[in-house]
């Protein structure tokens, strides 16, 4: 990364360094510790004190919940995408005590595998 400084460096580091930590990150995102999120959280930080991100630049956390928040929302508007199918039943309500991001009945989680999944993170996202 010779001559490269300010938005140009910032570009290039958000391309390579935080799209492969992001790569696939609403499927393992929710099994890992607090430690290694720690860890990736750490990573961002230090690029951010080389100044090869910007000082404002976001934390890991909040790259993940973005990119869950962003695919959570194509999965619901688009019947057609692959994931749409492992969505619950609509729920059909007759009172409206609290807007949900979804219309979607809450499963019942069995084990811990499937309440740290992608589709139960997003469903129950509002309810911790």
């Amino acid at each position: 990364m010779r001559n490269l400084s300010g938005p140009r460096l910032f570009d290039v580091t958000q391309s390579t360094l935080v799209a492969r930590m992001l790569y696939g990150s609403p499927v393992w995102y929710g099994y890992i510790n607090e430690n290694s999120k720690k860890r990736l959280n750490s990573v961002i930080n230090r690029a951010r004190k080389l100044a090869y991100l910007p000082k404002k630049f976001e934390t890991f956390d909040n790259l993940c919940e973005h990119n869950d928040q962003a695919l959570f929302s194509e999965i619901l508007k688009n019947e057609y995408h692959v994931l749409h199918r492992l969505l619950p039943e609509k729920k059909l309500n007759r009172y409206n005590f609290r807007q949900r991001v979804h219309n979607r009945s809450l499963p019942i989680a069995a084990n811990i595998a499937i309440k740290n999944g992608f589709i139960n993170r997003m469903l129950f996202k509002d309810c911790y």
